[in-house]
């Protein structure tokens, strides 16, 4: 069976066309992987000669990381669930250290807000690996009145139905025509100024 006004056929390997839904993204996979990133760099930033003696990288921080980064390999088990606290409670400690200092450094700041964007990449990773958290793609659709080749249909002006009659609540405009052949308007229907 041939398609109608010579559309294109889908690729089979072809993973999806517009108007299909596709592949859903895998929330909890990146975002496990964006707080083990950022408690890397909140581990390079201790071996900095201000780190030492003013932030002191927690060892929670980094082993929420840790097992933030080993729930990503395949046939590891899921342990966000337990990186989320030992993400959260550093960043907390944290924010009370920068309440309660008063001298602050520039390394401590970054460390700070590294740890912050763990704790919240974890909570979020693992809201979405429990799925109260669900990312689904919206499938694209086109204008309203479009051209289907699929079902065969031409665009409609806007507002009106297949069958001619307006939609209910949009007020149908008067159309004018205009004959030829009328005084004063020339073969093609332009008038001349």
């Amino acid at each position: 069976m041939s398609v109608p006004y010579g559309a294109p056929q889908p690729h089979p390997q072809q993973p999806g066309m517009p108007g299909q839904p596709g592949k859903p993204l895998d929330l909890a996979f990146i975002l496990s992987l964006v707080a083990a990133g950022l408690a890397l760099v909140s581990f390079f930033c201790g071996f900095a000669t201000d780190a030492r003696s003013s932030v002191g990288i927690s060892p929670y921080l980094l082993g929420g990381g840790v097992l933030a980064g080993l729930s990503v390999l395949p046939k590891a088990p899921k342990l966000l669930w337990a990186a989320a606290p030992l993400a959260v409670v550093p960043a907390l400690q944290m924010l009370q250290g920068l309440i309660a200092s008063s001298a602050v450094t520039g390394l401590y700041v970054v460390v700070f807000i590294a740890s912050l964007l763990q704790a919240g990449a974890t909570v979020v990773a693992l809201l979405a690996d429990i799925e109260i958290i669900k990312l689904q793609p919206k499938p694209q659709y086109g204008p309203p009145g479009g051209w289907n080749p699929a079902s065969g249909g031409f665009p409609q002006p806007y507002g009106q139905q297949p069958g001619g009659y307006p939609q209910q609540g949009y007020p149908q405009q008067p159309q004018q025509t205009q004959q030829f052949g009328q005084p004063g308007t020339p073969p093609g229907g332009f008038q001349q100024s």
